[in-house]
């Protein structure tokens, strides 16, 4: 991660229907290697359970809400929406929370 101040973290899960586990994968991988140059994006990846290859836990970190809320509606992620909109997502649950602080553990 890079030195930058953390404001914001976004933490979720996706679960993908088996049929479209391909897809899906190659969607995030451009998604997430496009991303991870938008300024105010500290850190960005999408990684498989190893429990459930079709959950997907997705791990944002930005330096405050407004970058991420111009990113949420950039043509990249409107391009995305679009073709996730294509897959069938079994389920989603992703939280964005704001950090006062932080510490290494």
């Amino acid at each position: 991660m890079s030195q930058e101040t953390v404001g914001l973290v976004v933490n979720g899960t996706m679960e993908i229907a088996p049929e479209d586990h391909e897809k899906f994968v190659a969607l995030v991988q451009e998604n997430v290697a496009q991303t991870q140059g938008v300024p105010g994006c500290i850190f960005y990846s999408f990684t498989a359970d190893v429990r459930n290859p079709n959950l997907f836990h997705n791990v944002e970190v930005w330096t405050n809400r407004t970058v991420l809320d111009t990113h949420m509606h950039s043509k990249l992620m409107q391009t995305t929406f679009s073709e996730l909109g294509k897959l069938r997502v079994l389920s989603r649950d992703i939280t964005a929370y704001t950090v006062s602080g932080s510490s290494k553990i």
